[in-house]
């Protein structure tokens, strides 16, 4: 865990340099080709095949995930690195408070029964 820690914190340093020469999309695009890279390897040293029954499934997550990698780039590059790395940290929480906040705006009141 504190290796992962680690090369987290390095990655996002890598980031803010790459920002100051790169767009975003472009630090996705070699950040992700590594991922691949590496992920064969492991796909192919044990047997895995690239087919999957749920190629739809797959095709949301990637269209999410590269989108918020991107505007996670774009942060680490406008504000201080880590200003950026505490809102990311903090991301958790920010999800809790949107869904409490949705199930107060969705649910209907009930009725409140006073007894005397």
């Amino acid at each position: 865990m504190a290796l992962a820690s680690l090369l987290y914190a390095i990655m996002g340093v890598g980031v803010k340099w790459a920002s100051t020469h790169y767009q975003a999309g472009a630090i996705v695009f070699y950040r992700s080709l590594v991922g691949l890279v590496m992920m064969a390897a492991v796909m192919r040293a044990r047997g895995i095949g690239w087919r999957t029954r749920l190629p739809g499934m797959h095709l949301w997550r990637s269209a999410f995930g590269t989108t918020a990698l991107c505007l996670w780039f774009v942060v680490i590059g406008g504000l201080p690195l880590a200003t950026a790395m505490t809102l990311n940290a903090m991301s958790s929480a920010w999800i809790a408070r949107f869904v409490l906040a949705g199930m107060v705006l969705i649910t209907p009141p009930r009725p409140s029964h006073h007894f005397a």
